[in-house]
């Protein structure tokens, strides 16, 4: 298992295998110029690696709007990474979790990818599913 871990971002890469884990701080707002950074950070990351399966922990985000510039980096980004699998960990923000899930079912549709998208209660659910236990 390999952390990475810059407290400066207020983010942390854990990755297990083929798998990433992706968490965010608490304090760090969703439409911050800081988040969209650390997902450009991450795709360019999981993109490197040849990771394929994402786990995404939110934490508590911060503002919980999905942001035009989020969902176009997704859009634009999503196919450099050839993702097989994306588990999200339920966040306090259940608008947060229902867009983020909605937005990438759409991608999944729109440009005819074959990744699978679940959403779970726990860590330890997502990890098994993505083979990471």
């Amino acid at each position: 298992m390999e952390t990475l871990l810059n407290p400066a971002t207020m983010f942390t890469y854990e990755v297990r295998g083929d798998v990433i884990l992706a968490s965010w701080n608490d304090n760090l707002s969703a439409e911050s110029k800081a988040f969209l950074d650390s997902i450009k950070h991450l795709i360019q990351f999981a993109s490197e690696r040849n990771l394929k399966k994402i786990c995404i922990d939110s934490g508590k985000p911060a503002g919980g709007v999905l942001t035009e510039d989020v969902m176009h980096l997704l859009q634009t980004s999503i196919v450099k990474i050839e993702v097989d699998k994306i588990a999200l960990l339920e966040s306090c923000d259940f608008h947060w979790d229902n867009n983020l899930y909605q937005f990438l079912q759409y991608l999944k549709t729109y440009l005819q990818l074959g990744f699978q998208i679940r959403l779970f209660t726990n860590k330890k659910g997502a990890l098994e599913w993505l083979g990471a236990i």
